[in-house]
């Protein structure tokens, strides 16, 4: 608790006015795993992307109670959230940061931090927003709906697993627009989710550099065509 404090502190004395965002996003709170720099850090990445006029919508992987997307639309921009409201998907072996820990069993759904999907639709009605919120596991839904999101300026994968980021990425990455934001909420958190980046990475002849937001979540910048 103490150390989340002095992190809170050093946060608002780098990023001093997400202290007059605090109200706004506190109305999140329980909607959301998100520390207040987690939040305001996709709000720092919108207002970049719209002071550089860097056309396209925002897409979640992973949206959980939808706190989190219902403040991103808030800001006025199309946004897409996908989960499938039923947990993490099959772990494997590069889960095992996650299931060992938790008891999860491998090779099967354990319905692991499921939650209804009223829930993303509750808070985006307290917000006043209209985020599309598609249900469903992204093998299915992501590649369905690939064509229908169009460009996306701010791709943010949450899916903890090794399968959900690459999933995602395999599905959509190709519709992030040059100078487009990937945030990978789990970069540090979990080896799958890493291994599944640099596998795409490899896949693709690709290197960006990944930068970590203040207090918040590693991302990265698109900035070749592939």
């Amino acid at each position: 608790m103490v150390k989340r404090f002095i992190n809170l502190v050093q946060f608002f004395i780098l990023k001093p006015r997400a202290i007059f965002e605090i109200f706004n996003i506190r109305r999140i709170r329980g909607y959301t795993m998100q520390t207040i720099a987690g939040v305001y850090q996709m709000q720092d990445h919108i207002q970049e992307i719209k002071k550089n006029n860097i056309k396209g919508a925002i897409v979640e992987t992973g949206c959980w109670k939808g706190g989190l997307g219902a403040y991103m639309a808030s800001f006025g921009l199309e946004t897409w959230l996908f989960d499938s409201f039923e947990g993490l998907p099959e772990m494997t072996e590069k889960d095992e940061e996650i299931a060992v820990p938790k008891g999860l069993a491998l090779h099967q759904k354990t319905g692991y931090i499921a939650v209804s999907e009223e829930n993303a639709k509750q808070i985006a009605f307290k917000l006043g927003t209209k985020p599309r919120i598609i249900k469903g596991w992204f093998n299915e839904t992501l590649i369905k709906n690939k064509e229908k999101i169009g460009p996306i300026a701010i791709l943010r994968l949450d899916g903890d697993t090794y399968s959900s980021t690459l999933e995602a990425l395999e599905a959509l990455y190709d519709n992030v627009v040059i100078g487009g934001v990937v945030v990978v909420d789990d970069f540090y958190d979990f080896k799958g989710c890493r291994q599944a980046l640099y596998d795409f990475f490899q896949t693709q002849g690709i290197a960006p550099a990944i930068i970590t937001y203040p207090f918040g979540r590693a991302y990265f910048i698109k900035n070749e065509s592939r």
